[in-house]
């Protein structure tokens, strides 16, 4: 939670611009020249609009979902609130408004344009009227407008001048009109799914533990990289599901009185068309579904993997998680294949329905009426332009997107009903400064009891131990902090068995209350219950107070350290010292680079274990005004280096604790592993537009060049016969026009054509017939080629993240590599082709037009030149301009991401420190920050398409004019040049909308390709001739040869020239203060980072062999136990190679099957994270993981510091007896549980200080380890120095013999 200064950004130049620059686009004018002098950066960015700003977006749509919740409780018994009513509520008015103002344009202004074009045509009729009145403008023009169908007479140069103004007029008209109001269309949407986004996160802070843990927390992510996207593209065609059909028949209409019966024919084509496009529409929304069902398991996972990605580099997991992710990925490509399909068919109505549309009408008319004129084909046709556009391109997409909005809105709507945590109310200062006995109290009463009990309490006063002797009277007039009254909860509401049961206990304030109990006791579940985290599913609980909380997971979000501690709490300086003082972190601090402005990665990263524990506990201690404060961490952890003796009563006890400390006392807690100071990186940004090699590496990375060149064959195929469609009917209408009904000359003009009647037919259906073959089959093979290859990026990226370094995971944060598996991969495999197929569609058509009207009038040359130099300098400065702005977009995307991910990762701790707000805050500034970057974006993209339309007016203003110039060319060629032209309007600045936008999406593919080039690991599997033995290690020695280790290549080395010798089946221990470098042994024998020297084990040198020889041959149980989603026996066994026999006795040896259970105990489901295990229970499976493997070499990475006394002993006795034979090294973290190793080796600043056996080294009165026994206390070391000299002697005694 970044609390620092924030930049002072720019206002936005849409908020000052007039409305002559709002609906001309000039305000954007100034970004483009920005854009074109220079790569646009983070710090360009304007500040968000007022009316698009999260926080004000977030509240709106946030009140009407609450009034919506109480209405529907006044419903049915299970009648669920409708998320589309809230929509509609907050933003159906200005939608609306938009609609009514497209439908005026549709109706009023482009059904116009085919009656001025007939006139026009009319003008080059052969057969023209010798007579013409003297008829005037003002009694004529109009109301040979008003009289299309009445007024069989010719038309005048005059008037066709005028009937030119009016198509040229009406495409004016359209462009002016349409662009401004999708622009506010599109904004719109944009500010539907910030609203939305922000819901959403609210909700999250509300969510109860249980909802987490029965839906991933991947759902979130999912929800705001997937499925709020909808918003953004729904709203904008929406209105064509009632527009479309409604100009239709308005159209069908207008062609009925001008061609009759035929015509009517002719329109049910589209008609017909309309059923089988919105039950394309249902197809798209079943498998939209199914697919973000996919993605929401797709991602999950790989949050897991992320995760825990160190944990399955050390268990060589990557394999047998790669091929999971493989199955989900296939079942996830299935049906985004399957969606794709049927874009893809309804993509190619446009090519080929209006074209077979009119086909049947004109057969039909030819055949029953009699002779078509060039009027009449181009009539239709410019009607059927209309209608293409409107009916086989914005309503399909219409029914497609709303199809998929509603399935997002429905999953989204799924969430917000979730249960929530039962918050308690707040107690303000105000509140505070009132009598004790009118706090507020909270209680959850429910009838239902059950009869058992999982858990014990002690409870004793803070700092005595005279409580049991207190007197009963005195006490009955202490104030009740916390009370359990035949509580019971359970975290899996499918549980029939609850987690903690009919609990009876009240604890008293100004007391320390410690609760105990064996792992899975319920001791964490009791805590979340004061926490409210939980809900009581029976009796009830209730609290008095304001909570501090101290998860035992510290919990650290991506900031500095004073800002971890702090947490939104005012700085003062006295109370911060003290708090540092008191938690043992001033030594901390001072080794940290930046002190304590020292920035921490992402969940804490870059910090040692024991200095994340101590950060979580100092923000705890700072809070003020805390009359409860709750800590769950482990005390042993203390032990190992230092313990004051003003330390509570606790310090001696050998049990592991979750206390609730009510009085508030401060004691140490020092955990030592080792320092990683390392700031995360900024996501690097690529300049300049994308590479040619992106799109050659994207094609090819799915099939080779012939596949992709057949492909590009039939692109230019279907537009061939799609263009020879088009010229084929002006020819066929040409000569229909010329026929005068005398049959000698009517012969005369056929021979002329060497054809008949049915000879033009015949081949008009046969090149129509191909155009819709051709397209239909185009569209399969391109999807399925694009498909391919998103499966191959996907697979090449995840192979190179699974094969990458640790410190590419330690500067990362998971949020950023996230952002590249679900936004970049979700624009990859659906956004990105459909751009493709657009841009190369319309491409092609425009190369079409331009041929046709080349063949009808070389002398168009010039202007057509003229207008691609001005397409081609504008697509330039635009493609500049965008790509660095959509590279942006993605960029601040991933902190929204990490936002999320950390904020679900300690909710408990947010919600006890009521920073919901905050954070609420905080997610706004980066969700703003990502709005800035997309409205800058969409305004560019619309204002773009705007002046193209505008370069298209001009064009179509050419043609027209040429045309009207020369009498001498025939009606049929003037007709197609115009509908040719007129077509171009909306269509081409779609096209190179998304040619430009295909462009943007291919940024993904180059963030995509650019994790797949990723620095990596050594190989994983040794050369023939280096490969170890088969029984390698067979004896476990380990010779570290002047090893020097850094985690990052230009990184400082953390250990530093290490020379010792470990021998066979002996115990090491391995022991030394924070930052001494003792994780980093483990680093170094798992090859994890960087190393300079060697290590020697059983003679082979470790560097030398592929990394999974080497660590599937060292077993280690790790200090912050991971388990993965799945069933016990793939936790245990991914690559199924044990026995069911071999895993049962693994977790009999470990005490984690119950009496009674067999095969099934394997089968047991494992929740994300393992969140239904205890981390007790987690520590004692990755116990079982290592008794499987049976390695030579086991490590113990602080194994017991989150257990109990009993089951710390049950763990320590498994290893004495299932390792005797083995070499083990134990990362200590208590001194009691290292004193019998063989030897201990001591490390300081990542140098060797003292090895040798531990009794020996207690002898050298100013050696290092005797100084951290004293530290524990005169009793501990007094039992250490006894231990130790125990040892000595069995051990000397048996070597003697």
């Amino acid at each position: 939670m970044d609390t620092g200064p924030k930049l002072r950004r720019q206002m936005n130049p849409r908020y000052r611009a007039n409305w002559f620059s709002i609906l001309t686009f000039g305000w954007t004018l100034e970004t483009f020249k920005f854009g074109y002098s220079r790569d646009i950066k983070d710090s360009d960015l304007y500040a968000p609009l007022p009316e698009h700003r999260s926080h004000d977006l977030g509240n709106s749509v946030e009140k009407a979902w609450e009034r919506e919740v109480e209405i529907a409780r006044t419903r049915e018994k299970n009648a669920k609130p409708s998320l589309w009513l809230v929509i509609f509520k907050v933003f159906g008015s200005e939608f609306m408004l938009y609609g009514l103002i497209l439908a005026a344009m549709e109706f009023l202004i482009r059904l116009q344009q085919p009656l001025f074009l007939g006139l026009l045509l009319r003008y080059y009729s052969p057969i023209q009227d010798a007579n013409i009145g003297n008829l005037t403008m003002s009694s004529t023009y109009l109301s040979r407008l008003f009289n299309y169908y009445e007024i069989d007479s010719s038309v005048t140069w005059g008037e066709a001048v005028f009937f030119a103004f009016g198509i040229v007029f009406c495409s004016t008209l359209n462009v002016m009109v349409q662009h401004p109001i999708m622009m506010s269309i599109m904004h719109l949407g944009m500010k539907i799914r910030v609203g939305m986004c922000s819901l959403i996160y609210r909700k999250a802070l509300k969510v109860s533990l249980q909802v987490i843990s029965e839906n991933s927390a991947g759902l979130v992510v999912n929800l705001m990289a997937n499925d709020v996207n909808r918003f953004d593209s729904g709203p904008i065609f929406a209105h064509y599901l009632w527009i479309g059909p409604l100009e239709t028949l308005l159209m069908t209409v207008y062609l009925y009185r001008e061609m009759g019966l035929p015509a009517i024919y002719g329109s049910l084509v589209l008609i017909v068309a309309i059923p089988f496009q919105i039950f394309l529409g249902c197809q798209t929304a079943y498998y939209r579904k199914a697919t973000a069902v996919t993605s929401d398991e797709r991602v999950n996972l790989m949050k897991e993997i992320i995760i825990g990605i160190e944990v399955i580099k050390m268990y060589t997991w990557e394999k047998p998680f790669q091929r999971i992710i493989d199955i989900v990925r296939r079942h996830e490509i299935h049906y985004i294949k399957m969606t794709s399909y049927i874009r893809g068919v309804i993509m190619s109505f446009i090519m080929f329905i209006s074209r077979f549309a009119i086909f049947f009408t004109v057969l039909l008319y030819v055949t029953f009426v009699g002779q078509i004129t060039v009027e009449n084909v181009f009539f239709l046709t410019s009607y059927y332009n209309i209608t293409k556009q409107t009916m086989c391109l914005y309503f399909p997409q219409a029914i497609g997107q709303i199809a998929e909005m509603n399935v997002a809105v429905q999953r989204i709507r799924d969430y917000l009903i979730s249960e929530e945590c039962q918050i308690q109310p707040r107690i303000t200062s105000e509140d505070k400064s009132q009598k004790e006995s009118t706090r507020k109290r909270v209680r959850v009463d429910v009838k239902e009891k059950k009869p058992q009990l999982h858990s014990s309490v002690s409870q004793s006063d803070a700092g005595t131990s005279q409580t049991k002797t207190r007197d009963k009277n005195k006490e009955t007039f202490k104030q009740i902090a916390v009370q359990f009254d035949e509580a019971g909860t359970k975290w899996i509401n499918s549980d029939k068995k609850g987690d903690v049961e009919n609990l009876n206990l009240t604890i008293y304030s100004e007391t320390m209350a410690i609760v105990v109990g064996s792992v899975g006791s319920g001791k964490s579940t009791l805590l979340h219950l004061i926490l409210k985290e939980l809900p009581c599913t029976t009796g009830s609980v209730e609290v008095n107070g304001i909570v501090s909380y101290a998860s035992q997971n510290p919990w650290l979000f991506v900031g500095s350290v004073r800002q971890n501690i702090l947490f939104g709490q005012p700085y003062k300086k006295a109370r911060y010292v003290e708090v540092c003082k008191v938690c043992a972190l001033e030594r901390d601090i001072s080794l940290f680079p930046h002190g304590d402005k020292t920035v921490v990665g992402e969940r804490g990263l870059s910090l040692s274990g024991g200095q994340r524990a101590r950060i979580n506990l100092a923000r705890a201690v700072y809070k003020e005004d805390r009359e409860l404060k709750i800590l769950e961490f482990i005390q042993e952890n203390a032990k190992e280096t230092h313990e004051d003796e003003s330390a509570p009563a606790l310090q001696g006890s050998s049990i592991q604790p979750s206390t609730i400390s009510l009085h508030g006392r401060h004691y140490s807690v020092l955990i030592d592993t080792s320092l990683i100071d390392q700031k995360p990186e900024s996501e690097s940004q690529t300049i300049g537009r994308v590479k040619g090699s992106v799109y050659r590496d994207y094609f090819l990375s799915g099939a080779s060049c012939p596949c992709v060149a057949i492909v590009c064959v039939m692109f230019f195929l279907a537009q061939f016969c799609a263009s020879a469609c088009d010229y084929w009917i002006s020819r066929w209408s040409a000569v229909e026009d010329r026929l005068t009904g005398d049959a000698t000359m009517d012969i005369a003009i056929w021979d002329e054509q060497r054809l008949v009647r049915n000879d033009f037919v015949i081949i008009f259906a046969v090149i129509t017939t191909a155009t819709i073959v051709v397209a239909l089959i185009r569209a399969f093979l391109f999807f399925s080629l694009c498909m391919k290859s998103s499966i191959r990026l996907h697979d090449n990226m995840f192979e190179s993240i699974s094969r990458s370094p640790m410190n590419f995971f330690h500067s990362n944060p998971s949020g950023r590599v996230l952002n590249r598996f679900s936004k970049d991969m979700g624009a990859i495999d659906e956004l990105l082709p459909q751009a493709m197929i657009d841009c190369f569609q319309i491409m092609l058509n425009l190369v079409g037009v331009i041929t046709v009207i080349l063949l009808i009038d070389i002398a168009l040359l010039i202007p057509i030149l003229s207008a691609l130099i001005i397409f081609y300098i504008l697509r330039v400065i635009y493609i500049r301009t965008t790509g660095a702005v959509k590279r942006l977009e993605g960029i601040t995307r991933s902190p929204v991401f990490s936002h999320v991910n950390a904020t679900v990762l300690g909710l408990a701790t947010v919600r006890s420190f009521d920073a919901e707000f905050l954070l609420a805050q905080e997610f706004d500034r980066h969700q703003d920050l990502h709005s800035g970057a997309w409205y800058l974006f969409i305004s560019c993209s619309r204002a773009f398409g705007y002046f193209l339309d505008v370069i298209c007016l001009m064009f179509i203003i050419c043609v027209t004019f040429s045309c009207l110039m020369k009498t001498e060319f025939e009606g049929s060629s003037i007709g197609l040049a115009i509908t040719q032209c007129i077509s171009l309007t909306g269509i081409f600045q779609w096209g190179m909308r998304q040619s430009a936008e295909m462009e943007n999406q291919m940024t993904s593919v180059e963030r995509v390709l650019e994790y797949t080039k990723l620095p990596r690991e050594a190989a994983l599997k040794s050369e023939p001739n280096k490969k170890p033995p088969p029984d390698w290690p067979s004896q476990g020695r380990i010779d570290f040869e002047d090893l020097s280790l850094k985690y990052s290549p230009d990184g400082n080395l953390v250990l530093h020239n290490l020379q010792f010798s470990i021998l066979p089946k002996e115990k090491v221990g391995i022991v030394g203060r924070t930052g001494a470098g003792k994780s980093s042994i483990i680093a170094a024998l798992f090859r994890l980072a960087y190393l300079e020297g060697a290590i020697i084990i059983d003679g082979i040198d470790i560097t030398n062999i592929g990394l999974h020889d080497l660590r599937e041959k060292i077993s280690i149980i790790p200090q912050e136990p991971v388990l993965f989603s799945g069933t016990m026996r793939k936790n245990l066994d991914p690559f199924d190679e044990y026995s069911d026999e071999v895993l049962i006795n693994a977790l009999k040896s470990v005490e984690l099957q119950g009496e009674g259970e067999s095969v099934g105990v394997l089968y047991k489901d494992v929740s994300e994270g393992g969140s239904n295990f205890s981390v007790g229970e987690r520590q004692l499976v990755c116990l079982a993981r290592a008794i499987v493997h049976n390695d030579r070499i086991l490590v113990l990475d602080e194994a017991t510091a989150n257990v109990d006394a009993q089951t710390d002993s049950l763990i320590q006795n498994t290893i004495r007896e299932h390792f005797k034979e083995c070499t083990v090294l134990t990362i200590a973290h208590r001194l009691n549980t290292v004193i019998d190793s063989n030897k201990i080796l001591v490390l300081d600043a990542g140098r060797l200080v003292e090895f040798d056996h531990p009794h020996i080294l207690l002898q050298n009165k100013r050696g290092q380890f005797r100084k951290m026994v004293q530290e524990t206390g005169p009793s501990m070391s007094n039992l250490l120095h006894k231990l130790a000299s125990q040892v000595h002697i069995a051990i000397s005694t048996t070597s003697s013999y």
